[in-house]
């Protein structure tokens, strides 16, 4: 578990918590590292993604972006190998939504891990991904490049990434 991060996409902060303190809450949890020591390692990681000088402001005084980035910045604070993103651009617009993949993207080559993202953005994870799994019931119905998944001959992949309903079903938006 030390060799992952976490990005949920409700961001998760701690609104009693102040933006140094959230991005240092794993190290408190997970480590045994001393008070003085987590905030270097916080302030070291606020710099590398441009969070500077927001130490002691609360969540609630920051943009929609900066809340995204102090989540990102808590996610990579343990310097994990992996990190797990769960609908990290669900509600967004295409403007936000095209900035949060282009900041997930350049995180990911600055700081060299694997990136796992669930998402349900057809085709948007097309752009951003160079393996894409379908799991359909707990089963994997597809693993391989965007390339590969976009001329798939198997209909319930092509369903899906075309949003069309299955035959002989509605698609009325209330069923996954």
């Amino acid at each position: 578990r030390e060799l992952i991060g976490y990005l949920s996409q409700q961001f998760s902060h701690y609104e009693e918590l102040t933006v140094l303190e959230n991005i240092g809450l794993p190290l408190k949890e997970k480590t045994s590292m001393s008070k003085k020591r987590i905030t270097e390692k916080v302030r070291e990681k606020m710099n590398q993604l441009d969070l500077e000088e927001i130490d002691h402001v609360y969540p609630s005084q920051l943009s929609g972006g900066m809340k995204k980035r102090v989540a990102m910045a808590r996610a990579l604070v343990t310097e994990p190998r992996i990190v797990l993103f769960d609908e990290p651009t669900t509600g967004l617009d295409p403007i936000r939504k095209n900035a949060a993949h282009r900041m997930i993207s350049e995180y990911q080559q600055a700081f060299g891990f694997t990136g796992v993202m669930v998402s349900h953005e057809i085709p948007d994870v097309f752009h951003i991904s160079q393996r894409i799994a379908m799991l359909d019931g707990g089963r994997i119905l597809f693993q391989g490049s965007p390339e590969e998944i976009q001329s798939s001959d198997e209909p319930a992949i092509r369903q899906f990434i075309r949003g069309e309903a299955p035959e002989g079903e509605e698609n009325d938006g209330l069923h996954d």
